[in-house]
């Protein structure tokens, strides 16, 4: 199996800190005579950085300064409650320790300053091996630029293009589509699938067991898709030449289980007389897995 590499955002796909960051802000707002607001809106406010979590919160045109000084106090508190309601999701802790055993590399790329991220870290996974964690910084850009997870992928010696991107907003998924990664989302964190789909996921997961067949191949399931970039205008020349379909390391052309094509959340699906839904705007070489952890869907 050629060498893979995972990235890791932290708050919504790691940790469920919605709690501890809702608690926080919504102090420094009311010491200063803001609105609080309820956990639900919470998960739409956090993703791209702590100041444009407090601008979201505020919600109101106030000055760069008004803003900061918010900012500087949400510090303050988050500080003393990063870890009050904060718990790492089930089923993470035993990923890590699969991923560790087989010596797979894997980094952590949050929008959460970069203290925060280091903290919380040392609190919930000290006892695990990251190549690099990296919150926030002043002198490099936050997600979605590319620019962190392409120097994180260099320091694992493993291509963009080997590297997974795992999160839960839009904005990793952009991250992974800008860095030229795999994106997964997972469902369990702050946003939903519509939003990971509509901002480039590859692969949506719902339970850790899940993600973790992505990462890792599973032997006993020895299904592929190969698709491969065929500029042919009409759809049905497109399938029945461009795409050969594995099983039991048999290959079958799918012009022979061919039934129909189906336009489904505006993505293009070419039907399979045996049940399987094949993504056409999806490039896929992966070996070994479910098929529909891999553009296709029984």
């Amino acid at each position: 199996m050629k060498q893979n590499a995972v990235i890791f955002d932290l708050d919504g796909t790691l940790i469920d800190s919605l709690e501890d960051l809702a608690n926080s802000v919504n102090q420094a707002l009311e010491e200063n005579n803001y609105a609080s607001h309820e956990l639900e809106a919470y998960k739409y406010f956090i993703g791209d950085g702590a100041k444009v979590l407090i601008q979201r919160a505020i919600q109101k045109d106030v000055s760069e300064e008004e803003i900061e000084r918010i900012h500087t106090r949400f510090k303050e508190i988050y500080k003393d409650k990063i870890d009050s309601k904060t718990k790492v999701y089930d089923g993470i802790y035993e990923l890590l320790e699969k991923l560790e055993k087989q010596n797979y590399k894997k980094a952590i790329l949050s929008n959460k300053p970069d203290i925060f991220t280091q903290d919380c870290v040392k609190k919930f996974f000290g006892n695990f091996d990251f190549v690099n964690i990296s919150g926030q910084k002043k002198d490099i850009p936050k997600k979605p630029h590319p620019q962190a997870a392409l120097s994180i992928a260099s320091q694992l010696e493993v291509k963009p293009s080997n590297t997974f991107f795992v999160g839960d907003t839009k904005v990793d998924m952009q991250t992974a589509k800008s860095a030229g990664m795999i994106a997964i989302g997972v469902l369990w964190g702050f946003r939903d699938e519509k939003e990971l789909r509509d901002n480039g996921a590859d692969f949506i997961v719902k339970s850790v067991d899940e993600l973790y067949n992505l990462l890792i191949s599973d032997p006993y399931i020895p299904i592929a898709c190969h698709f491969y970039d065929e500029l042919e205008s009409s759809a049905v020349k497109r399938v029945k030449s461009s795409i050969t379909y594995l099983e039991d390391n048999e290959e079958k052309i799918v012009e022979d289980y061919l039934i129909d094509f189906k336009i489904i959340d505006k993505v293009e699906y070419a039907i399979l007389k045996d049940g399987l839904k094949i993504r056409l705007d999806k490039i896929v070489d992966f070996n070994g897995l479910k098929p529909e952890n891999y553009g296709c869907s029984v």
